[in-house]
């Protein structure tokens, strides 16, 4: 089997993150995914995962491989991309996740709801805890955790003034151990670089952060590797054994 490219968009968001909007269930997503041309994508909703598996099972039916992932707040408030290989690990982390998230109602007027669905976009179940907080998790044992599940680390949109590693602590710590960086669906990659110069010493990516379907593919990046997997992710983001990456320009 030889290198080939995965078109991705790997922050996306379902009906389950308060702040996506109602038509974020499977069927939609992935009917906008295969219109941007997409290969692989992540639904990554807040400090939750509960929407994951209804993708996986809907995505069977088409070329589109789905990456179980959570968006994690750490305790410095700063939005983590975490990915895995399969649902396992997912419910693993998932665990963790909701042991460090205070168990605080969601204000559904002011948030916005929670839906759980199916693979079919029924309406499973509205949570009530509001999972868009902030967890105790450090980002350290963020890092550390995710990769003992074998999963993958990318701090989002660290460019931004909100929410990001950077607007948080100032800077990413020297010592934290991630490869890759996402970087606003609207900031160029030079742009970024001459703000930050430090993300020079990582590999940036881009992603649409979509909460709307119009928003699904608007950032990508597309990995030349030989299969859909975490490993081999990691080898494209560190452009070893002939696996790389390209960010499709703005």
């Amino acid at each position: 089997m030889g290198v080939r490219p995965f078109v991705a968009d790997l922050h996306i968001h379902s009906v389950l993150s308060p702040c996506g909007d109602y038509n974020m269930a499977p069927g939609p997503i992935l009917e906008a995914a295969q219109d941007k041309q997409l290969d692989m994508i992540a639904i990554t909703d807040h400090n939750s995962g509960e929407n994951v598996k209804a993708f996986w099972k809907a995505a069977q039916c088409t070329e589109i491989v789905v990456l179980p992932g959570i968006e994690v707040t750490t305790e410095e408030e700063a939005h983590v991309l975490t990915l895995f290989d399969n649902l396992e690990a997912l419910t693993a982390w998932q665990a963790i996740v909701y042991a460090a998230l205070p168990s605080i109602k969601n204000n559904e007027d002011f948030f916005g709801v929670q839906v759980e669905v199916d693979a079919r976009n029924n309406v499973v179940q509205i949570h009530d805890r509001f999972f868009a907080g902030t967890t105790s998790l450090s980002i350290d044992r963020v890092v550390n955790q995710v990769h003992a599940f074998g999963g993958l680390c990318i701090p989002a949109h660290v460019d931004k003034p909100v929410f990001s590693v950077i607007s948080q602590l100032g800077a990413i710590p020297p010592d934290l151990d991630v490869i890759a960086v996402e970087i606003f669906r609207a900031t160029p990659l030079d742009r970024a670089r001459q703000d930050f110069p430090d993300l020079n010493r990582y590999s940036l990516v881009r992603s649409s952060d979509a909460h709307y379907l119009k928003d699904i593919g608007t950032a990508r990046t597309t990995y030349y590797i030989e299969t859909p997997t975490i490993q081999e992710l990691r080898k494209a983001l560190l452009h070893i054994d002939g696996r790389s990456f390209t960010v499709e320009p703005l």
